[in-house]
């Protein structure tokens, strides 16, 4: 176990928890825009909510790709 972590570099342990954020925050957009699962969040407030967690999806997953296309043209330059 000690040698995957030696492996492990900072790039790659971003990169996943940034696709987690992704994925978690579109998986919370998703519970506020087909269910009642926050009562006191309706109207407006959801619809906003859903925006801005889709946009920071969005955002993220952009940043991910930036630096996973960086890393691979890195990788490349070295080899």
């Amino acid at each position: 176990m000690g040698i995957f972590f030696a492996i492990m570099n900072s790039q790659i342990i971003q990169n996943t928890t940034g696709l987690i954020v992704v994925v978690s925050a579109l998986i919370f957009a998703g519970v506020l825009l087909f269910t009642d699962a926050v009562d006191y969040m309706f109207g407006w407030k959801r619809t906003a909510m859903v925006a801005v967690l889709i946009s920071y999806a969005l955002y993220r997953f952009s940043r991910v790709y930036q630096a996973f296309k960086r890393s691979k043209t890195q990788n490349n330059e070295e080899n």
